[in-house]
């Protein structure tokens, strides 16, 4: 729904799942979340970020790395460090394009980051 321009719909039906007996998950919410950052709602991407970590679903590495290239493509850096130093901190490696897209804003002089922290 999301990728065809209906995220309204998709949020809808999100938000009715608990209603029809059926529970969101991590699958659900990274999906929603990374939705959400496509659309550039970057507030409300994080708190169904918060949502989820509230509600006992712990992120995992898919997670961390759809929120750090959201964040990036939304031009929100320092969010995008922060989470990219809870995903290091919780032991979670990048990913190939959360990586390459380090390296390509370093390279272009949009971020001041020592090869030693990407």
């Amino acid at each position: 729904m999301c990728k065809a321009g209906n995220l309204a719909e998709a949020k809808a039906l999100f938000c009715d799942l608990p209603s029809k007996g059926l529970q969101h998950n991590l699958r659900t919410y990274n999906i929603m979340t990374d939705e959400l950052l496509c659309g550039g709602l970057v507030g409300e991407a994080l708190n169904l970020h918060r949502e989820r970590k509230d509600k006992g679903c712990a992120p995992d590495e898919c997670t961390y790395n759809l929120m750090i290239r959201g964040l990036i493509h939304n031009d929100e850096m320092s969010r995008a460090l922060q989470f990219k130093d809870e995903m290091g901190a919780k032991g979670f490696p990048g990913d190939v394009s959360t990586c390459e897209l380090f390296v390509d804003l370093v390279s272009k002089g949009k971020l001041d980051l020592p090869c030693s922290q990407w």
